[in-house]
């Protein structure tokens, strides 16, 4: 017998069974239950599909975009260089302190929108690091570029503000991280839209592959904007604060920092409160986030935050002295010969090449220039003219090192403007004398010291169908014979003319072309007049005659003069160096008997530079020259610390007038003539000028002498021989 089955679940399974075949007959519909309709089913078989068509999509899309980003993140499409010579850069034109032997900043050099100065992060202040990953990005050092919470979230608030419900967030958050803005400054990329956050996010994670979280900061904070056409925190800390980045505060960085956000809204310099506002809320994340302890945090509170306003006016007026401006148009002339830069390649490299030009300018002799030619009223000396003429000063050590240039009376108007120093080539009557017939009369032992000479009369026959010309003293009539000291004290012309028909003229424009480097001499220039008495085609600048004037102070050489001695790249590499070889030009005998010759232009009993004698009695030599009408006049003086050229002259060498249409025309005398802008004075003006200025820049300077030739032997002469005095002679000198 089989036994009995004791499960109850078994049991009520066979109950129910049972029950329910014995309560209804077959295909009886249960109770409770309703079938779908043939309506409702389709409806509920066509969502079945399209759910799985949309799951069949998703996947495939899920698939695709899975493939688009791993093959975008192994390609180079959106790769970025963090290369720092690519970006811009700002220029900085410094000048030794002559106190301290540092060097101080002169001026700075950029586009509008690249005034930035790199700073290495290791020079950066941990508090100015803290203060940018606190309120720009505090998941920086965990996320791989792109802060996906962040992302999520913004991307959730913004579409639930444009279906019109309450966002998580008051205002739009933005969701860029430290490095998905280092993207946006460097691209420029600022498209709005869907596509330009992919390729951004896209690069962001490429970034991150191929650099530091150290590196990629440091690039942020060098290429952020921080208004007032200002990019970088160096630049800004300079800016803003008139420091260097390593000095800044907590409260300081707080307040630069904050300006990224909105560069207009956060200007201290127009929203002072909302900057400040700003601060707080950046040092309170500080505190938050435990970057600041509570004692950092409350002194940062309450440090007053003072921004610079005097540094401001200097950068952002960008004034250039005479001499910044020489030195720019020099490194631009040196990059394209020894670069082999365009001149437009070459200017745009020195405004965004981040290059420091250290110039050869002392600030103390610019100063003085300058301080007399913008009161130049006060300063210069009287002429007649109703209007005054221009004027333009330049200086150098003895061997080529320029100290100081202004290129103009009064204030200078703008940047590069037209430098009178440099640029201007003019007549330069009697001073081609020293460097001409007589520096090469001694080299070639025609002549000494007390060599007599006649003033008189010289014609001079150029050759067939050619005019005699029949040059003239400045004064009435000749003198006789008279030492060559003599001569040069008078500045008398017939000496010189017949000292050039000894020489020639092509000896003389070689060495004065060749050796001297006036480069404005042409040929026509090789004839009796022009290297005589100066009457030249074009002209010679101030800077070539201080050139040519240095060798009598410096023993018989010349150096090019030089305004910068070296230029470096934004990296520290060097992209130019200028240290000029002296080359010996005239013997140390010349040299020193035309250093004691143009000595008694100033000293001698008829030296037409007596007003240029200094009052330290520190010894001066020099040379006056004049030309026709006294349209242009000089001094050109040395002493054993400088060489000096002042010029003195009007822009147009004849007189204009203005026509009723208003254009300039010419003005003629009564003989169909074109008259000339003479200059009219009492007591001549060049001189008086240079003693002036020299007298300031020998301040403080020790008297000393020129250092002469050992070879040269300094006797008392007869002046009516010429030869050494003897007991006999009445007159001696």
């Amino acid at each position: 017998m089989k036994a009995p089955d004791n499960n109850p679940n078994r049991a009520g399974k066979q109950d129910t069974a049972s029950k329910g075949r014995a309560n209804g007959p077959r295909g009886q519909k249960k109770k409770g239950k309703k079938e779908l309709s043939p309506t409702a089913r389709k409806v509920v078989r066509g969502l079945c599909a399209a759910l799985c068509v949309l799951l069949i999509l998703g996947c495939i899309g899920t698939i695709w975009l899975t493939i688009f980003v791993f093959d975008t993140m192994s390609g180079t499409e959106y790769e970025i260089d963090l290369d720092v010579t690519k970006l811009e850069y700002t220029t900085i034109v410094y000048a030794e302190d002559q106190e301290t032997g540092g060097w101080t900043e002169l001026n700075r050099l950029y586009n509008p929108d690249a005034n930035r100065i790199w700073v290495d992060y290791d020079q950066m202040p941990k508090v100015l690091l803290d203060a940018v990953v606190a309120v720009e990005d505090k998941r920086f050092e965990s996320h791989n570029g792109v802060d996906w919470q962040r992302t999520f979230l913004s991307g959730v608030n913004y579409v639930m503000k444009k279906v019109g419900l309450p966002g998580i967030y008051e205002g739009t958050p933005g969701a860029s991280t430290i490095t998905q803005q280092l993207v946006r400054n460097l691209t420029q990329d600022k498209e709005y839209g869907t596509a330009r956050k992919m390729r951004e996010i896209f690069r962001a994670l490429k970034l991150e592959q191929r650099y530091s979280k150290d590196q990629i900061l440091e690039a942020y904070l060098n290429t952020v904007p921080f208004s007032n056409e200002t990019y970088g925190i160096q630049a800004a800390a300079n800016f803003y604060f008139n420091k260097d980045v390593a000095e800044l505060t907590a409260a300081e960085c707080a307040s630069i920092v904050g300006i990224t956000k909105d560069p207009t809204n956060y200007n201290p310099h127009t929203n002072y409160e909302n900057n400040q506002k700003r601060k707080e809320d950046i040092l309170y994340l500080m505190f938050e986030q435990g970057k600041l302890t509570r004692e950092e945090y409350d002194e940062a509170l309450v440090q007053e935050v003072v921004f610079s306003t005097e540094n401001n006016a200097k950068r952002i007026e960008s004034e250039q002295s005479y001499f910044v401006d020489y030195v720019v148009e020099t490194v631009v002339d040196d990059l394209v010969e020894q670069k082999g830069y365009t001149e437009a390649e070459a200017r745009r490299a020195l405004r965004t090449g981040g290059y420091r030009i250290y110039t050869t300018m002392d600030t103390r002799i610019q100063g003085i220039l300058e301080e007399i030619y913008v009161n130049w009223e006060e300063y210069f000396p009287a002429v007649l003219n109703e209007e005054y003429p221009q004027s333009a000063f330049i200086i150098s050590d003895i061997n080529g090192k320029l100290v100081g240039m202004v290129g103009g009376k009064g204030e200078k108007e703008g940047a590069l403007v037209w430098n009178r120093a440099t640029d201007t080539a003019r007549q330069i009557g009697s001073t081609i004398k020293p460097i001409s017939s007589y520096a090469l009369a001694f080299e070639s032992d025609l002549i000494h010291f007390s060599t007599m000479i006649e003033d008189k009369a010289v014609v001079i026959s150029p050759g067939p169908g050619q005019p005699d010309w029949t040059p003239r003293n400045y004064y009435a009539g000749y003198k006789g014979f008279m030492t060559v000291d003599e001569a040069v004290q008078r500045s008398t012309n017939m000496i010189p003319v017949q000292l050039t028909q000894m020489l020639t003229p092509r000896a003389l424009w070689n060495f004065m072309h060749d050796s001297l480097n006036i480069d404005t001499l042409t040929d026509s220039d090789v004839a009796y007049s022009p290297m005589a008495l100066g009457s030249l085609s074009i002209g010679v600048t101030p800077l070539k005659m201080l050139g040519a004037y240095q060798m009598f102070a410096s023993g018989g050489t010349r150096t090019e003069p030089y305004c910068y001695t070296r230029v470096l790249d934004s990296t520290g590499a060097v992209v130019l160096e200028n240290t000029p070889t002296p080359v010996r030009v005239i013997s140390y005998e010349t040299a020193t008997v035309m250093n004691k010759l143009l000595q008694r232009v100033t000293t001698g009993p008829y030296g037409t530079g007596a007003a240029a004698k200094l009052a330290s009695g520190i010894p001066v030599g020099g040379k006056t020259g004049t030309t026709d009408d006294d349209v242009d006049q000089w001094f050109i003086g040395f002493t054993p610390y400088y060489v000096g050229v002042c010029w003195f002259g009007y822009d147009e060498p004849y007189k204009t007038a203005t026509d009723e249409s208003g254009n300039k025309v010419p003005v003629y005398d009564a003989y169909g003539n074109r008259v000339p802008n003479t200059i009219r004075y009492n007591n001549y003006p060049p001189p008086i000028l240079w003693r002036t200025v020299m007298n300031k820049v020998h301040e403080g300077l020790p008297v000393k002498d020129f250092t002469y030739s050992s070879n040269v032997v300094s006797l008392e002469y007869c002046t009516l021989t010429g030869y050494a005095a003897t007991d006999e002679c009445e007159s001696t000198a």
